[in-house]
Formats: C-alpha cells, structure tokens, sequence
C-alpha cells in the first residue's frame, strides 16, 4: 500500500516508499528515542516500530519527550505507542515495556522478522554493550546518540561484519 503524496514524496520516491514501508527499527530509549520514533512515524520511514524503555514518565522527562503531566507515571513506551497512533494508526508498533534484556533481546531483534536498523539512545552501559554484540552477531547497523557533548556513532554491522568486537568499550587500556 503507497501513501498519499505529502512532502516525502519530494525527497523519497514511490519506490523508496515501497522499500522502506517493508523495514523494521528498532528503538531502545524513549527519553531521546521517543521524537526519533514520532519523526519516522510522521515521515512514514519504516513498517515496523520496535520500541524498548523500562521507564516511566517523570516530570523531569517533560522536556525531553512529548507528553504532558497527564501522563506522569505512564510507561515511556506506551506514550510513544499512543502518540505514533494518533499521527499513523496503521504503523505497526510493538513495546517492550521491561526495557531490552537477556530474556526478550532474542524476540526484539528477530520476532520472525529481523529488525534493519537499531537506534540505541539509552543511558545503561549494559544495554549498550549487549545490543551491540547482538547487532553485530546479526549484521544490523546501530545508530546511537549520546547527550555526552552530542556523540553520534555509526556501527555498520551490515557492511562492516570485521568490525572488532564491540566489547573493546569494557576493556581497560
């Protein structure tokens, strides 16, 4: 199914439309993660959301997701999943609401369907790590922002599959 022309249709064609309507991301973090995944939703970037936070809504995340106190207490995950609803209620999303872990990393990154990308923008080092060595083991690229003075990182698991192992990062000197 193609979407009504709108301002993408400029940028990305019928067939860029038809690819990517057919690719799943993946998003850990939903204090930064949650306006990356309403901006794919809004530019109808991918088929599939697979959206992965532990945490709840505090005041103090109000100037980092869109939600208002109404919400406070809510599962981040479950913000995002509503506010994608309002802005394209055929994109399909799934939450993870216990975060990503050792139990569900399997389902997240490969539920039948394996994920295209991964966005990781969450503040536990552990996670870090262990969905890096995932995206590795699986050849999916890893896009990860950090407020740390703005760090961008780009791991291209899919093109790269020498890329040393993602555990130098745990390693001393």
């Amino acid at each position: 199914m193609l979407y009504a022309p709108i301002e993408t249709a400029i940028k990305i064609t019928a067939e860029e439309q038809a690819i990517l309507q057919n690719k799943t991301v993946g998003i850990v973090g939903l204090s930064v993660g949650q306006s990356i995944a309403l901006t794919l939703a809004m530019e109808r970037s991918c088929g599939e959301l697979r959206l992965a936070d532990f945490d709840t809504a505090e005041l103090s995340n109000l100037n980092r997701i869109r939600t208002g106190i109404s919400s406070l207490g809510l599962r981040k995950t479950v913000i995002a999943a509503r506010e994608i609803a309002e802005i394209d209620p055929f994109l399909k999303v799934k939450i993870f609401s216990e975060g990503l872990t050792q139990e569900n990393i399997d389902v997240f990154f490969d539920d039948g369907k394996k994920i295209d990308l991964l966005v990781e923008v969450c503040d536990g080092l552990d996670v870090k790590v262990i969905s890096r060595f995932k995206a590795r083991s699986m050849g999916i690229p890893v896009v990860m922002d950090t407020n740390d003075r703005g760090m961008l990182d780009v791991e291209r698991f899919d093109l790269e599959p020498e890329t040393p192992d993602p555990a130098w990062a745990c390693r001393g000197p």
